[in-house]
């Protein structure tokens, strides 16, 4: 017999809350949390709001000009909670659901969702912009916007979204900035020299540096590699001008950025060097089904399991960009203080690797790097778009710029070869 719902003061969350939403297959009944405006002193107030919710949900939870903005916000985190236990939704994005969410039931999660009006959300936009982030600021609002779409379709919550026309705030075009050769080179050998290749972590790290060698080398997403497959990949993919056999990986339309739309498969073409790096991976391969995988999340938890997204990567390779930066800072000062350097100690200090603001190295950079190389060597945009899995559209708006030396040197072709409109006569005696 199942014991009669009552509420209790959840210390994490700092709210009340009652287990009286709809039940699993379990029988479990849901955990439904109470407004943050009910403090841990007023149990009274908590007991006539689970009582008000009972009778509410038997008259039909969010009925027309009933429902408010938290009721719709915590049936849309259920909602987005099965998805992560089913697997559909990773376990970053759930946690930033909650986050943007939360924010947003503070603000005006006792309004009613028929009486929110468009202007109401600029408002919340705007005030959001004097807090955090304007990047931040629009994925709140997009967060906001999402639940309120999915309480009108599918989960017909309500009739309508009463914001729908309402724009997201804009976030400033940040400057165009990809990674050069160089520092690519300076971060591989300084993770080479960083870690214990006999060591547990060391391994792992390895599978790690492949990861980024074939980001660099392919202009491949982040995403793309953290999802790759034993299956995907064709060890006789491809072969080179001078006769190499190399490995090419296909994945799936359905698993990939814009395979849904496309529905072509992704290709990304490996070099032989990482063909053969690859085949050693396979020879005694760390997982039967992924080709990367990271040691352990938090807690230990997660080990052996491929990158939940490439946001999770980025922060993990976070260390690795940081003590390349210290090591550099250590060799300027050596340099300003007329010490000793080697030629390779003084290479890594002329590098120039940022971890601030729009500068900062990130692992999407890579990309960037790839594809800014390709145009850098004449190869066509239409065929770039191809091998990197974009659209030529995107080329142009997003990476059309070249480094300062290569304009430069494009600059001095332009002097060699200018035309005359006279030309000079020859010498005669």
């Amino acid at each position: 017999m199942p014991r009669q719902a009552k509420p209790r003061w959840h210390d994490k969350r700092q709210r009340w809350y009652a287990n009286i939403g709809e039940r699993d297959e379990n029988g479990r009944a849901r955990e439904v949390f109470a407004p943050a405006e009910i403090g841990k002193a007023d149990e009274g107030k908590a007991w006539d709001w689970m009582e008000g919710e009972i009778r509410r949900q038997a008259a039909g939870p969010c009925a027309d000009g009933e429902a408010t903005i938290a009721m719709v916000c915590e049936h849309y985190l259920a909602h987005a909670e099965r998805l992560r236990n089913e697997g559909k939704l990773a376990n970053s994005e759930y946690a930033n659901k909650q986050i943007h969410l939360g924010i947003f039931s503070r603000a005006l999660g006792a309004r009613a969702v028929a009486g929110l009006e468009p202007d109401d959300m600029t408002a919340f936009g705007q005030r959001l912009e004097g807090t955090y982030s304007p990047t931040y600021a629009r994925n709140v609002c997009a967060s906001a916007r999402a639940a309120l779409n999915w309480a009108v379709r599918p989960a017909k919550l309500i009739p309508s979204n009463p914001t729908q026309g309402f724009r997201l705030p804009s976030v400033p075009q940040s400057p165009a900035r990809f990674a050069e050769r160089k520092e690519a080179a300076a971060f591989v050998a300084h993770w080479l020299r960083r870690f214990d290749r006999k060591s547990i972590r060391g391994r792992y790290d390895r599978y790690t540096l492949l990861l980024q060698r074939v980001l660099i080398r392919t202009g491949a997403r982040p995403m793309e590699l953290c999802r790759l497959k034993w299956i995907d990949i064709r060890w006789d993919g491809w072969t080179t001008s001078a006769g190499h056999v190399c490995a090419k990986g296909v994945i799936p339309y359905d698993r990939w950025k814009a395979g849904r739309k496309t529905r072509k498969p992704r290709t990304i073409y490996f070099t032989p060097s990482l063909t053969r790096a690859l085949r050693r991976l396979a020879a005694s391969p760390p997982s039967q089904e992924w080709v990367f995988i990271h040691r352990a999340g938090r807690g230990g938890e997660g080990a052996d399991e491929p990158w939940e997204s490439g946001s999770v990567l980025s922060k993990t390779t976070l260390r690795v960009r940081r003590e390349l930066i210290g090591i550099q800072g250590e060799l300027r000062e050596r340099i300003k203080r007329k010490e000793k350097v080697t030629g390779r100690e003084a290479w890594f200090a002329g590098v120039a690797v940022s971890d601030q603001g729009a500068e900062k190295l990130v692992n999407y950079r890579w990309r960037h790097t790839a594809i800014s190389s390709l145009l850098m060597l004449g190869v066509d945009v239409p065929t770039v778009a191809e091998l990197t899995g974009t659209s030529p559209e995107m080329i142009y708006k997003h990476y059309g710029h070249l480094l300062d030396s290569h304009l430069q040197t494009a600059a001095e072709k332009l002097v060699a070869g200018r035309v005359r409109s006279h030309p000079r006569p020859a010498n005669t005696r």
